[in-house]
């Protein structure tokens, strides 16, 4: 019973899911390396899961894994939420995958 439970507590915390502003859901999980990407990047190699993130020309006060998404990786921005006032944003590339910024961030502080 307790394996059961301790499975299903780690199971719990790889795939989550989020909406945008419409309602529309988004499926998210955490790959091996440790990357926020929609559920779509599962089972095939991705832009989220493969891109490397490179640090872009910050200035004072900006979000470095924002300036990175949008000036180094070509990405756009998107606000997800959790229906308890917990937003999440993630940066979307043009093959439609979508990788966290919180993700971005960590990489960029290695």
């Amino acid at each position: 019973m307790m394996k059961y439970f301790i499975f299903t507590f780690l199971l719990s915390f790889n795939c989550f899911a989020l909406e945008d502003y419409t309602g529309k859901k988004y499926d998210i999980y955490t790959t091996e390396d440790g990357r926020d990407v929609n559920i779509e990047c599962k089972s095939k190699n991705c832009a989220a899961k493969t891109i490397k993130v490179v640090r872009g020309n910050v200035l004072d006060g900006e979000d470095p894994a924002v300036v990175s998404c949008l000036e180094k990786l070509d990405g756009a921005l998107i606000q997800l939420h959790d229906g308890n006032n917990n937003e999440r944003g993630f940066c979307v590339f043009d093959d439609g995958s979508m990788l966290g910024l919180g993700s971005i961030r960590a990489e960029l502080m290695q």
